[in-house]
């Protein structure tokens, strides 16, 4: 299994507002959750239209707990990911804006438990 996971899911990574991913190889990560998980100063992610997800499975809490995240930007790109699993996907993230996730497979989803509870999007 290959996990990106964030180093500081325990503690709040004070110091990240904003970011940009694009052409980042990430084609070999199949699990996603917490990667971006309680960074509580994160204002926008962008980039991700440009990832092969294809091998992903897991999303889980990706964006969870970030209260200031307004844009993230490029899921409408990930038309090839089959996730899996995409439980508190967003959660809580009270500042959110619109989020495209046109296009997203679905069919192999079994586990999208409070996908976005108390988010705003």
């Amino acid at each position: 299994m290959n996990v990106f996971r964030n180093p500081d899911i325990e503690q709040t990574n004070s110091d990240l507002e904003q970011v940009n991913l694009a052409d980042l190889d990430v084609s070999k990560v199949d699990d996603w959750s917490q990667a971006f998980e309680n960074d509580k100063a994160l204002t926008t992610v962008k980039g991700l239209g440009t990832w092969d997800v294809t091998n992903a499975e897991g999303a889980g809490y990706m964006f969870a707990d970030d209260p200031r995240l307004k844009e993230i930007d490029g899921l409408d790109g990930w038309k090839k990911a089959h996730f899996r699993y995409i439980d508190n996907f967003v959660l809580h993230d009270i500042s959110l804006g619109n989020l495209d996730l046109s296009g997203w497979k679905t069919n192999k989803v079994i586990w999208a438990h409070d996908m976005f509870n108390g988010a705003t999007a």
